[in-house]
């Protein structure tokens, strides 16, 4: 059976895994964007050689 500090000590591990990704998740954030520009360009080439 689950307890309350059971529960707290999973909330504040979550927590603290999400900080530590949030440097990280920047990083692929910042990438996945470049990507996303770049299909988003070659796209609108398409669009306007039809």
């Amino acid at each position: 059976m689950p307890t309350i500090l059971g529960n707290f000590k999973k909330l504040i591990r979550s927590r603290l895994l999400k900080a530590k990704e949030g440097k990280n998740q920047s990083e692929d954030n910042a990438e996945a964007n470049a990507v996303f520009r770049f299909k988003y360009t070659l796209f609108k080439e398409l669009l306007s050689a039809n």
